[in-house]
């Protein structure tokens, strides 16, 4: 017998994602909604993919309905300007005017920085349709490395994030308890994920999880459905392994107390390997509804609980990132092994140079770590951090008196580092684990550190 929409008497059959495909979900159901209901709850979804859009650049998610495409969000640096940033990279968003100079015949020398050509010929257009001839006089294309930390704006919650955070643990209950999730008991619940017209007193913010390793995937989702004999029945929606809700669907009169738990690989394309589930007797995952659904949030925020749950996951994302980009860097270093030692040289100094950045962030890392331990009694102490305040200020750029210093440092520290990857490489320890580490790992800081230090010392000699 056909299913009918959880919401209505409407026969059941849009599609269903059970978990959002912006955020990696990959599995369908035919028979939680009918197409009037799935548009109507459609926009939370996207309520959801933007306020998680940060953590799924940085983590590289590919939607499920656009598979070849990641995920990109806006930063900024100190300076205002924007960027666009995902695991391919970052570019300058839009176009930076760098220079403007009056020329004696009444025209304007422009220099522009765009990050891609479309931007430029977008620009070109808008400034002809002004009125403005544009004549490109040059072209130079260049690499950019940024000294700046970029600042990102996460918005989580609020009403209609909530809401949908709500609307993905009822399509769980409805995928796993179909006759659950449209019994009148809980028509309450569904008219609040459904109109958002009614108090919010069912979903609230938890406690940022700790990181376990019974989860299989360190960056991925959990949702759990907790159900019991007789009393009400309840979920834990945790997205990306750091940010958690509960849910309070309402009461249900159910055969046996049970949870089911369910973990998403966000990173998996494609069905099977894309979740794992887990049942087991019981109702107790340790859900309390508060007495307000921002009260946890607050205390999260003030106890400083909920920064350090983002900075570790954001410390899990690089260290993932970093792993996965130094497989293919390997594959290729393996095959350079087998070149005369000249030849060889090359391919590890190509890698290390498309690892520009990374070297510039340990450089930057070693800076940090000089300037916090320096004994300013010592002259030559006071010295080197004067230089590295100079060579590798905080979150600027390097004025131009000291550009060219600075970017003849980061030669030398990328050849340390290419030399360590070519000696490792000569005696077959090279593996996966060991290049990550010397391209922005600790092993990687101390090599770069060592030619930091010694380029100071030749300058103060």
């Amino acid at each position: 017998m056909a299913r009918r929409c959880i919401f209505g008497l409407e026969r059941a059959g849009s599609g269903e994602h059970v978990f959002p495909a912006t955020l990696g979900g990959r599995r369908i159901n035919r028979g939680i909604l009918c197409d009037k209901h799935n548009n109507a709850l459609a926009p939370l979804a996207g309520v959801l993919s933007e306020q998680l859009r940060f953590l799924n650049a940085q983590i590289g998610v590919r939607p499920d309905h656009d598979k070849k495409t990641p995920h990109a969000s806006v930063v900024t640096d100190p300076h205002g300007r924007e960027y666009v940033l995902s695991i391919e990279g970052f570019r300058l968003k839009g176009g930076h005017l760098v220079s403007e100079t009056p020329l004696e015949d009444g025209r304007t020398s422009v220099t522009m920085e765009f990050g891609t050509q479309e931007e430029v010929d977008r620009w070109i257009k808008a400034q002809e349709e002004a009125g403005i001839k544009v004549e490109a006089v040059s072209r130079t294309e260049r690499t950019r490395l940024s000294h700046h930390r970029f600042r990102a704006s996460v918005q989580l919650g609020g009403p209609e994030g909530l809401r949908a955070v709500g609307y993905v643990a009822l399509t769980f209950l409805a995928h796993r308890f179909p006759e659950l999730a449209s019994s009148p008991a809980l028509e309450p619940f569904r008219q609040f994920v459904l109109m958002g017209d009614r108090d919010n007193e069912f979903v609230w913010w938890l406690d940022p999880p700790r990181a376990s390793a019974d989860d299989p995937y360190p960056l991925g989702h959990k949702i759990e459905i907790s159900l019991s004999a007789s009393g009400d029945a309840m979920a834990r929606v945790t997205f990306f392994s750091c940010v958690a809700f509960g849910v309070r669907f309402g009461p249900v009169v159910h055969a046996k107390a049970e949870t089911v738990t369910t973990h998403i690989d966000p990173l998996t394309l494609h069905p099977p390997n894309d979740v794992r589930e887990h049942w087991a007797e019981g109702s107790d995952i340790g859900l309390e509804c508060p007495m307000s659904q921002a009260e946890t949030l607050r205390r999260a925020i003030t106890h400083g609980t909920a920064e350090r749950a983002f900075d570790a996951f954001m410390r899990r994302v690089s260290d993932y990132r970093l792993q996965e980009d130094a497989r293919p860097f390997h594959v290729r270093l393996i095959a350079a092994n087998a070149l005369a030692s000249a030849e060889r040289r090359k391919v590890v100094d190509c890698v290390v140079e498309e690892n520009a950045q990374r070297v510039l962030n340990l450089i930057h890392h070693v800076a940090r770590d000089l300037r916090s331990q320096a004994d300013t009694t010592s002259k030559a102490n006071r010295m080197i951090r004067a230089y590295l305040d100079a060579l590798f200020p905080e979150n600027q750029e390097p004025s131009q008196f000291y550009a060219a210093a600075s970017s003849d440092i980061q030669a030398a520290a990328r050849r340390a580092i290419a030399q360590a990857i070519d000696d490792d490489l000569v005696r077959n320890v090279l593996d996966v684990d060991r290049l990550a580490m010397l391209l922005g790992g600790g092993p990687g800081a101390a090599v770069a550190g060592e030619a930091v230090m010694k380029a100071l010392t030749d300058i103060l000699d």
